[in-house]
């Protein structure tokens, strides 16, 4: 059959955004993996990974089940596998230390310590809280109700990484 313009017939329909999220939801119902392909004329594309492509794909990398991941050769932490922005040395050291006694409180005054080795815990308490604010602004997802870095009112802070 052709058309009066000479073009191809075209399978495509057009549908109302609802009905097609409608549609598609009902298409993919029983699906778990699914290729999304765009094309220049927004044209959109779905199509089932199989049951085989779900099988022989390469397992996820011990790393990047880790929901906090710390690389201090590149200055990285990575969470849940993605990329947090980079953090400065001092940071980097703040969040080993915790790591290291991950579930644990540690008081400002062994952080101190730690990170400011030869000072008075009451000179570097202020910077300390800077410290762990900037870490949060850079690994929470919602800096101002942390999920990571726990401030425990007046023994210090915890690492939780669950």
């Amino acid at each position: 059959m052709s058309s009066a313009s000479g073009a191809t017939p075209s399978s495509r329909i057009r549908l109302q955004t609802e009905q097609a999220l409608d549609l598609v939801g009902k298409l993919l119902r029983d699906i778990q993996e699914v290729e999304i392909s765009v094309d220049d004329d927004l044209y959109v594309e779905l199509r089932p990974v199989s049951v085989e492509e779900q099988v022989t794909r390469p397992e996820a990398s011990h790393q990047e089940r880790e929901v906090l991941v710390l690389l201090p050769e590149t200055s990285e932490v990575r969470i849940e596998g993605k990329p947090a922005r980079r953090v400065t040395a001092q940071e980097l050291a703040l969040l080993t230390h915790l790591r290291s006694r991950e579930g644990a409180i540690c008081s400002k005054e062994e952080i101190c310590q730690v990170l400011w080795p030869g000072r008075a815990p009451e000179q570097c308490t202020l910077a300390l809280d800077k410290l762990v604010s900037r870490v949060r602004a850079k690994i929470e997802p919602n800096p101002p109700r942390p999920r990571f870095v726990l401030t425990l009112r007046g023994q210090g802070y915890r690492l939780v990484v669950d």
